[in-house]
C-alpha cells in the first residue's frame, strides 16, 4: 500500500507543480512547453514517438486487433514466450479484458507473436 501511495505521489508531483496559484487569478504566469491551459484544466501534450512492429506473418492483423487496447511497443517489451504461452496470453486478453479478437484471428495473431517474441518451443 505504501509503495502504491508513493507511486501516485511521484507521478502527481509534476502535475501539481504546473499550477502556481500565487499569480493573479490563480493562473500560472506561463504554461510549461507542451501544456495547454484551459481555465483550471491543464492539458498535457506528449510528444509522438513513432513506432512500428517488426515484419512478420500477419503483422497487419496484430496491428488492427491488438492495437485497439494497447500500443504496439507493449508487444515487444514482453519476454519471449512459447507458442502455448502466447495462446494463453491472447486467450486471456479475449476472456478477461474483452479484447475484440474473433476466433478465426487468434491463430494468425499467435503466429506473429511467436515469430517476433517466441522461444522456438
Amino acid at each position: 500500500m505504501n509503495r502504491f501511495l508513493i507511486s501516485i505521489a511521484l507521478f502527481s508531483l509534476p502535475l501539481l507543480c504546473l499550477h502556481d496559484s500565487s499569480h493573479a487569478g490563480g493562473q500560472p504566469a506561463t504554461a510549461p512547453v507542451g501544456v495547454e491551459v484551459r481555465g483550471t484544466k491543464h492539458i498535457l501534450h506528449m510528444p509522438e514517438v513513432p513506432f512500428e512492429l517488426p515484419p512478420g506473418p500477419n503483422k497487419d492483423v496484430v496491428t488492427v486487433y491488438c492495437g485497439v487496447c494497447h500500443t504496439q511497443r507493449y508487444i515487444l517489451i514482453q519476454p519471449p514466450f512459447s507458442k502455448e504461452t502466447w495462446i494463453n496470453e491472447v486467450t486471456k486478453m479475449r476472456k478477461n479484458y474483452s479484447a475484440p479478437i474473433p476466433d478465426e484471428k487468434v491463430e494468425e495473431i499467435v503466429n506473429y507473436l511467436v515469430s517476433v517474441r517466441g522461444t522456438g518451443k
